[in-house]
């Protein structure tokens, strides 16, 4: 039994790792990743980063391939400017959305939001202008 649980955990935790690692090979060499989240249904929140100037912010993410028929035209994950009016919001099917949000006092003040009833994971980015 021991011996089950043992693999059980061991299958879990490097599939974990390699689907993480699969979502941050999407970023671009030359972007920073500042978070990865783990988002449940319907969750938001915000990330504020330490900065002097604006920067380009922009996601990546896997949603659940067998859900992407169903929520065609339906805008699943939307990532909004605090400090300015820059936003971006995403269809089931990663593009590797992006735009330039601005710097207030020294940080930036990103809010996100997963408009879903699923989880999946994401990959906020930065990268100089």
């Amino acid at each position: 039994m021991k011996l089950l649980y043992t693999l059980f955990f061991l299958t879990t935790f490097f599939y974990q790792s390699s689907y993480s690692s699969g979502l941050k090979s999407k970023v671009k060499a030359d972007a920073r990743i500042i978070k990865e989240i783990n988002l449940t249904a319907y969750s938001s929140g915000k990330i504020e980063i330490p900065t002097k100037t604006d920067l380009w912010v922009g996601f990546n993410f896997e949603f659940p391939k067998d859900m992407v028929d169903s929520h065609k035209g339906e805008y699943i994950f939307e990532i909004k400017d605090e400090n300015g009016y820059a936003g971006v919001s995403t269809g089931p099917t990663d593009n590797s959305a992006s735009t330039v949000f601005k710097e207030k006092k020294g940080k930036l003040t990103i809010s996100f939001k997963n408009n879903t009833n699923l989880e999946y994971k994401v990959v906020l980015w930065v990268r100089r202008i």
